[in-house]
Protein backbone atom coordinates (compact mmCIF):
# COMPACT_ATOMS: atom_id res chain seq x y z
CA UNK A 1 0.00 0.00 0.00
CA UNK A 2 1.02 3.43 -1.06
CA UNK A 3 1.58 6.72 0.69
CA UNK A 4 -1.22 7.77 -0.78
CA UNK A 5 -3.34 4.61 0.23
CA UNK A 6 -2.80 5.06 3.38
CA UNK A 7 -4.16 8.29 3.46
CA UNK A 8 -6.86 7.81 1.82
CA UNK A 9 -7.96 5.06 4.17
CA UNK A 10 -7.09 7.03 7.12
CA UNK A 11 -9.45 9.71 5.82
CA UNK A 12 -12.15 7.26 5.18
CA UNK A 13 -12.24 6.32 8.95
CA UNK A 14 -12.36 10.09 10.30
CA UNK A 15 -15.48 10.36 7.81
CA UNK A 16 -16.90 6.78 9.19
CA UNK A 17 -16.68 8.37 12.86
CA UNK A 18 -17.84 11.61 11.40
CA UNK A 19 -21.17 9.61 10.24
CA UNK A 20 -21.65 7.85 13.39
CA UNK A 21 -21.46 11.35 15.40
CA UNK A 22 -23.73 13.02 12.79
CA UNK A 23 -26.51 10.13 12.89
CA UNK A 24 -26.21 10.11 17.32
CA UNK A 25 -26.77 13.72 17.49
CA UNK A 26 -29.78 13.14 14.57
CA UNK A 27 -31.08 10.35 16.78
CA UNK A 28 -30.47 12.70 20.01
CA UNK A 29 -32.66 15.76 18.69
CA UNK A 30 -35.71 13.57 17.42
CA UNK A 31 -35.35 12.24 20.38
CA UNK A 32 -35.87 15.46 22.24
CA UNK A 33 -38.18 16.86 19.78
CA UNK A 34 -40.53 13.78 20.04
CA UNK A 35 -40.64 14.60 23.97
CA UNK A 36 -40.85 18.34 23.84
CA UNK A 37 -43.42 18.49 21.42
CA UNK A 38 -45.07 15.13 20.52
CA UNK A 39 -45.81 12.94 17.28
CA UNK A 40 -46.85 16.03 16.10
CA UNK A 41 -43.65 16.76 14.13
CA UNK A 42 -44.53 13.70 12.25
CA UNK A 43 -47.63 15.85 10.52
CA UNK A 44 -47.96 16.30 7.08
CA UNK A 45 -45.28 19.05 5.84
CA UNK A 46 -44.16 18.70 9.21
CA UNK A 47 -40.79 18.81 10.68
CA UNK A 48 -39.60 15.61 10.45
CA UNK A 49 -40.73 15.53 6.20
CA UNK A 50 -39.05 18.98 5.70
CA UNK A 51 -35.79 17.22 7.13
CA UNK A 52 -36.14 14.14 4.61
CA UNK A 53 -36.65 17.14 2.03
CA UNK A 54 -33.45 18.62 3.02
CA UNK A 55 -31.57 15.38 3.39
CA UNK A 56 -32.82 13.64 0.05
CA UNK A 57 -31.86 17.32 -2.06
CA UNK A 58 -28.12 16.96 -0.79
CA UNK A 59 -27.77 13.34 -1.11
CA UNK A 60 -29.28 13.74 -4.61
CA UNK A 61 -27.14 17.06 -5.37
CA UNK A 62 -24.27 15.12 -4.00
CA UNK A 63 -24.60 12.14 -6.09
CA UNK A 64 -25.16 14.58 -9.12
CA UNK A 65 -21.83 16.08 -8.76
CA UNK A 66 -20.12 12.74 -8.34
CA UNK A 67 -21.55 12.02 -12.01
CA UNK A 68 -20.12 15.18 -12.98
CA UNK A 69 -16.52 14.24 -12.24
CA UNK A 70 -16.47 10.37 -12.18
CA UNK A 71 -14.91 8.64 -15.04
CA UNK A 72 -16.63 5.63 -15.12
CA UNK A 73 -19.88 4.54 -14.42
CA UNK A 74 -21.88 7.91 -14.85
CA UNK A 75 -25.20 6.29 -15.77
CA UNK A 76 -26.11 5.06 -12.26
CA UNK A 77 -24.65 7.55 -10.55
CA UNK A 78 -26.96 9.81 -12.20
CA UNK A 79 -29.73 7.36 -12.02
CA UNK A 80 -29.35 7.48 -8.34
CA UNK A 81 -29.17 11.17 -8.41
CA UNK A 82 -32.59 11.42 -9.93
CA UNK A 83 -34.08 8.97 -7.52
CA UNK A 84 -33.07 11.31 -4.50
CA UNK A 85 -34.35 14.27 -5.89
CA UNK A 86 -37.50 12.74 -7.13
CA UNK A 87 -38.25 11.39 -3.72
CA UNK A 88 -37.33 14.83 -2.29
CA UNK A 89 -40.41 16.46 -4.41
CA UNK A 90 -42.46 13.57 -3.58
CA UNK A 91 -42.34 14.11 -0.18
CA UNK A 92 -42.86 17.89 -0.94
CA UNK A 93 -45.88 17.35 -2.94
CA UNK A 94 -48.38 19.03 -0.70
CA UNK A 95 -46.43 22.65 -1.20
CA UNK A 96 -45.80 21.93 -4.85
CA UNK A 97 -49.30 21.31 -5.24
CA UNK A 98 -50.33 24.14 -3.12
CA UNK A 99 -48.64 26.59 -5.61
CA UNK A 100 -49.52 24.86 -8.89
CA UNK A 101 -51.85 21.77 -9.62
CA UNK A 102 -52.65 18.39 -7.97
CA UNK A 103 -49.63 15.83 -8.65
CA UNK A 104 -47.81 18.50 -9.95
CA UNK A 105 -44.53 17.40 -9.05
CA UNK A 106 -44.72 14.55 -11.36
CA UNK A 107 -44.48 16.86 -14.03
CA UNK A 108 -42.56 19.84 -13.00
CA UNK A 109 -40.08 17.83 -11.19
CA UNK A 110 -39.91 14.47 -12.70
CA UNK A 111 -39.86 15.88 -16.22
CA UNK A 112 -36.89 17.56 -16.21
CA UNK A 113 -35.41 15.04 -14.05
CA UNK A 114 -36.07 11.92 -16.28
CA UNK A 115 -34.74 13.97 -19.22
CA UNK A 116 -31.75 14.92 -17.24
CA UNK A 117 -30.85 11.06 -16.10
CA UNK A 118 -31.89 10.42 -19.94
CA UNK A 119 -29.09 13.04 -22.06
CA UNK A 120 -26.91 11.12 -18.99
CA UNK A 121 -27.26 7.53 -20.24
CA UNK A 122 -28.00 8.82 -23.52
CA UNK A 123 -24.32 10.14 -23.69
CA UNK A 124 -22.58 7.51 -21.80
CA UNK A 125 -24.32 4.46 -23.69
CA UNK A 126 -21.49 3.40 -24.83
CA UNK A 127 -20.13 2.47 -21.06
CA UNK A 128 -23.48 1.35 -19.17
CA UNK A 129 -21.11 -1.71 -18.34
CA UNK A 130 -19.24 0.50 -16.04
CA UNK A 131 -21.76 1.23 -14.09
CA UNK A 132 -22.00 -2.22 -12.63
CA UNK A 133 -18.34 -1.62 -11.12
CA UNK A 134 -20.47 0.67 -8.48
CA UNK A 135 -21.46 -2.68 -7.22
CA UNK A 136 -18.63 -3.17 -5.38
CA UNK A 137 -18.08 -0.18 -4.26
CA UNK A 138 -18.83 0.65 0.18
CA UNK A 139 -21.21 3.27 -0.33
CA UNK A 140 -23.59 0.74 -2.21
CA UNK A 141 -24.30 -1.31 0.93
CA UNK A 142 -25.66 2.27 2.70
CA UNK A 143 -27.63 2.96 -0.91
CA UNK A 144 -29.03 -0.89 -0.53
CA UNK A 145 -29.94 0.07 3.14
CA UNK A 146 -31.33 3.06 2.51
CA UNK A 147 -34.02 2.36 0.42
CA UNK A 148 -34.64 -0.51 1.56
CA UNK A 149 -35.80 1.29 5.29
CA UNK A 150 -37.63 3.55 2.91
CA UNK A 151 -39.35 1.31 0.17
CA UNK A 152 -39.70 -2.01 2.74
CA UNK A 153 -39.18 -1.10 6.24
CA UNK A 154 -41.52 2.40 6.35
CA UNK A 155 -43.77 0.81 4.18
CA UNK A 156 -44.37 -2.00 6.72
CA UNK A 157 -45.06 0.54 9.57
CA UNK A 158 -47.07 2.76 7.33
CA UNK A 159 -49.93 -0.06 7.37
CA UNK A 160 -52.89 1.05 9.52
CA UNK A 161 -54.15 -2.34 10.25
CA UNK A 162 -50.73 -3.04 12.19
CA UNK A 163 -50.98 -0.19 14.56
CA UNK A 164 -54.42 -0.73 15.13
CA UNK A 165 -53.65 -3.96 16.55
CA UNK A 166 -51.23 -3.13 18.89
CA UNK A 167 -52.52 0.29 20.32
CA UNK A 168 -55.70 1.96 20.34
CA UNK A 169 -57.51 3.64 17.64
CA UNK A 170 -56.50 7.38 18.87
CA UNK A 171 -53.02 6.59 19.14
CA UNK A 172 -52.34 4.59 16.11
CA UNK A 173 -52.20 6.90 13.31
CA UNK A 174 -49.62 9.71 15.18
CA UNK A 175 -47.84 6.94 15.94
CA UNK A 176 -47.88 5.07 12.95
CA UNK A 177 -46.66 8.20 11.12
CA UNK A 178 -44.36 8.80 13.76
CA UNK A 179 -42.67 5.80 13.52
CA UNK A 180 -42.35 5.91 9.48
CA UNK A 181 -41.10 8.98 8.92
CA UNK A 182 -38.19 8.49 11.55
CA UNK A 183 -37.83 5.42 9.53
CA UNK A 184 -37.83 7.52 6.33
CA UNK A 185 -35.57 10.04 7.47
CA UNK A 186 -32.94 7.36 9.01
CA UNK A 187 -32.67 5.83 5.22
CA UNK A 188 -32.66 9.21 3.80
CA UNK A 189 -29.53 10.03 5.97
CA UNK A 190 -27.83 6.76 4.34
CA UNK A 191 -28.69 7.49 1.23
CA UNK A 192 -27.14 10.70 1.91
CA UNK A 193 -23.71 9.15 3.27
CA UNK A 194 -23.45 6.58 0.42
CA UNK A 195 -23.66 9.76 -1.93
CA UNK A 196 -20.63 11.73 -0.15
CA UNK A 197 -18.28 8.82 -0.61
CA UNK A 198 -19.12 7.93 -3.79
CA UNK A 199 -18.49 11.69 -4.73
CA UNK A 200 -15.21 11.33 -2.27
CA UNK A 201 -13.97 8.39 -4.83
CA UNK A 202 -15.29 10.53 -7.97
CA UNK A 203 -13.42 13.50 -7.15
CA UNK A 204 -10.13 11.59 -5.88
CA UNK A 205 -10.26 9.86 -9.28
CA UNK A 206 -10.30 12.80 -11.08
CA UNK A 207 -7.59 14.49 -9.76
CA UNK A 208 -5.46 11.06 -10.08
CA UNK A 209 -6.36 11.25 -13.85
CA UNK A 210 -5.61 14.70 -13.70
CA UNK A 211 -2.18 14.78 -12.52
CA UNK A 212 -1.57 12.15 -15.19
CA UNK A 213 -2.56 13.73 -17.69
CA UNK A 214 -0.55 16.72 -16.75
CA UNK A 215 2.23 14.76 -16.02
CA UNK A 216 2.07 13.06 -19.66
CA UNK A 217 2.06 16.95 -21.38
CA UNK A 218 5.06 17.67 -19.51
CA UNK A 219 7.51 15.20 -20.93
CA UNK A 220 9.44 16.72 -23.40
CA UNK A 221 9.44 14.45 -26.91
CA UNK A 222 11.98 13.54 -28.06
CA UNK A 223 12.78 12.25 -32.02
CA UNK A 224 12.60 8.65 -32.87
CA UNK A 225 14.53 7.25 -35.45
CA UNK A 226 14.45 3.94 -36.31
CA UNK A 227 17.39 2.18 -38.65
CA UNK A 228 18.70 5.47 -39.69
CA UNK A 229 21.76 4.70 -40.79
CA UNK A 230 24.56 6.23 -38.34
CA UNK A 231 25.23 9.43 -40.64
CA UNK A 232 21.86 10.51 -40.68
CA UNK A 233 21.77 10.14 -36.61
CA UNK A 234 24.33 12.28 -36.70
CA UNK A 235 22.97 14.89 -38.88
CA UNK A 236 19.50 14.61 -36.87
CA UNK A 237 21.27 14.80 -33.47
CA UNK A 238 23.66 17.74 -34.70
Amino acid sequence: MNASSEEASRWQIVRFFAYVLAAGLAVQALYQLVVARGPSIAEENGLLELSQVGVAVIGGATLAAAAAFARRGRTALALCSGALLYAAARESDLWIERVAFEDAYKYLAGGPIAAAVALVAWRDRRWWAESFQWANHPAAGLLLCGGLQILVVAALFDRSDLWDSVTNVHQADPMKRLVEESIELSGYLALAIGALELFVTCRREYAAAFETELAVERVPARPLVLHAPSGERRRLAA
